[in-house]
């Protein structure tokens, strides 16, 4: 079960950098549901993960409107991958722990 967060999470932060998190939510939350269903596991955690991992998308200045306002202050498109790439796998490294420690 904690995979299969730790996936859903991993897509949906992915997704959430190349396009608005909530389009991401839409996508991910059912077919984490159905992922699940089918598996046999408690949907909350599933759906968590993917709320969580579509929401801090700090990887690329596409999904949130504040990072895009923040080029006129001279930031590259690196800058925000070398910080926001490593604050995406702390994200998802804290979200999974902390749903194997709550739910599972």
């Amino acid at each position: 079960p904690a995979g299969i967060c730790a996936i859903i999470a991993v897509v949906a932060t992915i997704l959430s950098n190349l396009m608005s998190d909530t389009a991401t939510v839409a996508i991910m939350a059912p077919i984490g549901l159905a992922l699940a269903q089918s598996v046999g596991i408690d949907a909350v955690p599933v759906a968590i993960a993917a709320a969580v991992g579509s929401k801090v998308a700090v990887a690329t200045p596409v999904s949130v409107t504040s990072n895009s306002l923040a080029a006129s202050a001279g930031y590259r498109f690196k800058d925000f991958l070398v910080i926001g790439g490593l604050m995406n796998l702390i994200q998802i490294v804290v979200t999974t722990i902390m749903l194997q420690i709550i739910y599972f």
